[in-house]
């Protein structure tokens, strides 16, 4: 039988890897970015930044340009010290020059502080019918003014166009004119957390990095999907479906903040834990995520005083996503495996006992990556649900000997004749690393 564990609420109970992250001075300071960037993908699906691959950390949406943290630093430094990459931007419309105006401030300030952005075309540019050549040449005007900013990352496509009933030659057609006019920054569609794999393929001509957004915490759970599953793990029913319909192209998770379904007045506020937070974003990335997108930090509706003259939650950034994202960055222990091929090696995963004792407990809830870099050999692995259980993991070289569990110092776990073994609660997530 398995026994659910209830949703821990929000600024809750942060996990041990994440307070001592957050105990720790960060050695990370960006420099401006001074020249127009290519960005492409590796064939494993890591994005390549000027030549370097990342994992990418972006946020949506942020506040303008001058906006200031509680303790005076400006709000782009912030965001990227603390391991983002890119900040969505753009408008629901670009008919007149105040929206291309304000983009280019947005960017001249993200570039400043060593960010890019990712404009959204809004509802008139990210979906064109072919043959309107007046939206098609005010497209390819807005790109051209665009592109060769410092402070340009990807071109954010039409957003959730297969809910929304969007024509797929709409939005394959604005993915047409974006990669003739601009071949050095790719394109970003998010799609709902709706449809099927088939509907959803429709619009795959139109990106170049795909994604859906899903939101789980909300009183009740669940209420930004229709799929039965109303617990934390449909991250990753939704992510391996992301997977389906992406094929060989990569993806990136859009994971919450906050959300309209849980802030008033028709929904309740309540925000990820530390532990649900890390859970999602680790289920996401065992289950094929190439990046984590963050909606809602700017939420008006879920703002405390202090954070609502400052235009972010800033509360939430201190307290949880900024130290969980020191496990992402890149001087983070993981950041080599977080951009290398998946793995060929073999693992197998069994159960040893229960909490009680039982013998060969189900395994099944288990989720895990293994990546390799250099000679190191990493192991991503999470417990969906059910009961506490010891869990031995089978397949690795013979010579790996000490396994590090990062982000848990200093915990071990020792390798045997290529297995070893360790303990999982529900929503549990374990980081090894072994040398070869």
């Amino acid at each position: 039988m398995i026994m659910a564990r209830p949703l821990r609420s929000a600024y809750r109970h942060l996990v041990p890897g994440i307070l001592t992250l957050a105990l720790a001075p960060l050695a990370f300071c960006a420099e401006p970015l001074t020249r127009p960037s290519h960005i492409t993908f590796d064939s494993a699906g890591a994005l390549v930044v000027d030549g370097q691959k990342v994992f990418p950390i972006t946020l949506t949406i942020v506040p303008p340009p001058g906006s200031k943290t509680p303790t005076g630093k400006d709000a782009y430094e912030e965001f990227r010290d603390g391991g983002a990459w890119f900040m969505r931007s753009g408008g629901p419309s670009w008919t007149n020059q105040e929206t291309l105006e304000k983009e280019l401030r947005v960017q001249d300030a993200a570039a400043k502080h060593g960010m890019r952005c990712c404009p959204w075309m809004g509802w008139d540019l990210c979906a064109i019918k072919p043959g309107d050549t007046a939206r098609e040449q005010q497209l390819r005007d807005v790109i051209s003014k665009l592109k060769e900013s410092p402070g340009m990352g990807l071109w954010k496509g039409d957003d959730e166009p297969e809910w929304g009933k969007r024509p797929p030659a709409r939005v394959d057609n604005t993915a047409r004119i974006i990669h003739e006019a601009d071949p050095n920054h790719p394109i970003w569609l998010v799609q709902a957390p709706r449809g099927t794999v088939k509907s959803l393929k429709r619009y795959d001509a139109g990106w170049d990095v795909g994604g859906i957004d899903i939101y789980p915490i909300s009183y009740p759970p669940g209420r930004h999907t229709e799929a039965a599953n109303k617990e934390i793990t449909m991250v990753g029913d939704f992510t391996r479906m992301m997977k389906e319909v992406a094929g060989s192209k990569p993806f990136w998770m859009t994971l919450q903040i906050a959300f309209s379904g849980a802030t008033p007045p028709k929904g309740i506020i309540r925000f990820p834990s530390a532990f649900d937070q890390r859970f999602m974003c680790y289920e996401a990335i065992i289950n094929g995520a190439r990046g984590l997108v963050f909606f809602g930090g700017g939420n008006p509706t879920t703002l405390n005083e202090r954070d609502a003259q400052l235009g972010w939650n800033w509360t939430y950034w201190d307290r949880i996503l900024k130290p969980l994202l020191q496990e992402f960055v890149t001087s983070s222990p993981i950041a080599e495996a977080l951009v290398a091929p998946d793995s060929q090696t073999q693992l197998k995963v069994t159960g040893v006992k229960g909490a009680r004792g039982q013998k060969n407990p189900d395994a099944s809830p288990m989720e895990f990556l293994v990546r390799e870099a250099g000679d190191n050999i990493y192991i991503f692995a999470c417990k969906k649900e059910g009961p506490a259980i010891q869990v031995r993991f089978d397949g690795l070289p013979s010579s790996c000997g000490t396994g590090q569990v990062l982000f848990e110092e200093p915990r071990v776990v020792e390798s045997k004749a290529g297995s070893f073994t360790d303990w999982f609660v529900q929503y549990d997530v374990h980081v090894y690393r072994f040398k070869r």
